[in-house]
């Protein structure tokens, strides 16, 4: 029995070690934290926002207006750079709640963003990207892929000559009554010749 006991009070003390210890640590770091550090300076990032908006539009002249989301607010009345397929379009204005409005006119095959001449583009994707500041400095970029597609009913390929189907038969008309006339004109020929 004195063996159990010994062997209690080997392990209660090693309990008490340990605890106290652990505790000793805690007070240091406590009294370390109190003592004088102090704690990280709030900073404020700037949370800058990325969409992409998808439109898909025939080849057909046609108008499509592009606003960008209010979830992607300008800073009210500032300059927001407008790129086509990566080339500088124009700069446009976001109006007092942030959001720009750009009308794009869409004609086979070309973009126009505004007023800005018609720009050639190719069916299918073409970009539209508006980048600018938000009130907070932080840079919000709205993409607008603009999916071109072919009219229904055409072809996708430009008609650029005339229609020679018609114009080769009637060629080739003219071509076999001539023959006609000249076989006709020498068989004639030759029989008075023999008569």
């Amino acid at each position: 029995m004195a063996g159990g006991r010994s062997t209690l009070i080997r392990i209660g003390s090693g309990l008490g070690v340990l605890l106290g210890s652990s505790a000793l640590l805690f007070a240091t770091a406590t009294a370390a934290g109190a003592a004088g550090s102090t704690p990280p300076a709030a900073t404020t990032t700037p949370v800058a926002c990325s969409l992409t908006v998808t439109v898909t539009v025939t080849s057909t002249a046609v108008n499509v207006p592009l606003a960008t989301p209010a979830a992607c607010d300008y800073a009210s009345g500032s300059s927001v750079a407008v790129t086509l397929n990566g080339a500088a379009s124009e700069s446009a204005t976001a109006d007092n709640n942030g959001v720009v409005n750009l009308n794009a006119t869409v004609t086979d095959p070309h973009i126009a963003i505004d007023t800005t001449a018609p720009v050639a583009v190719s069916l299918g994707t073409n970009t539209i990207v508006a980048t600018g500041t938000t009130s907070s400095g932080a840079t919000d970029t709205v993409t607008f892929v603009v999916d071109l597609q072919n009219a229904p009913g055409s072809s996708g390929l430009a008609f650029t000559g005339a229609d020679l189907a018609a114009l080769i038969g009637a060629a080739l008309a003219l071509v076999l009554l001539g023959s006609a006339i000249v076989i006709f004109t020498r068989r004639r020929a030759s029989q008075l010749h023999d008569a």
